[in-house]
């Protein structure tokens, strides 16, 4: 937990991290997204940022539990995945 609290007090990690890191995680999960709706899979309204916190947070946050209670991140991902459809339906056409 030492990075949350030097990301607080060290605007230039900050700047870094986001520069380096959290941008591209935003590129990605929005691409994702995009090809999901593109393939009809989702609809429009998913809020990128949201889901790359979603994903991120819990497997960021998980080493401090014991191994055994640490979930793979793919198990995280595939529940998230299966959710987003129920709040953001795909569009259908009539």
């Amino acid at each position: 937990m030492g990075i949350v609290a030097e990301l607080a007090s060290d605007p230039e990690l900050a700047r870094t991290l986001e520069d380096r890191l959290f941008a591209a995680e935003r590129g990605y999960v929005s691409l994702i997204l995009e090809r999901a709706y593109e393939r009809g899979e989702l609809g429009r309204g998913v809020n990128p940022e949201l889901v790359r916190r979603l994903l991120v947070g819990p497997i960021a946050f998980t080493p401090p539990y014991p191994a055994t209670a640490q979930p793979p991140p793919r198990d995280i991902a595939r529940l998230l995945a299966a959710g987003l459809p129920i709040i953001h339906p795909p569009e259908v056409s009539t």
